[in-house]
């Protein structure tokens, strides 16, 4: 959670053109797509059977996804739901 006097600085930094309100808007996107499974991470949609690797990419996480058919995509998500976890690297590790 960001503080106010973050939040403050940040607006007198911008000359008031962004408001408290925007700024705390942006810190709690940017907070909701850090959260989520681990870097690491695989998962297996069991409907489809693409797999997806949770990695970072500039520091931001996200969702490399693989279909069966060859094509791929990005998923921002922060977790897959109903997928089926094939790899928990923080389960490894104990």
């Amino acid at each position: 959670m960001i503080s106010d006097s973050v939040v403050t600085q940040i607006v007198k930094n911008v000359n008031g053109e962004v408001t408290e309100d925007k700024v705390r808007q942006v810190f709690a996107a940017y907070e909701a797509i850090m959260e989520g499974a681990t870097v690491g991470t695989v998962m297996q949609d069991p409907k489809t059977g693409s797999v997806a690797v949770r990695c970072s990419e500039n520091g931001v996480p996200r969702w490399k996804v693989s279909a069966v058919t060859g094509d791929d995509w990005v998923d921002m998500q922060p977790r897959l739901e109903g997928w089926t976890v094939l790899h928990d690297p923080e389960a490894a590790s104990e």
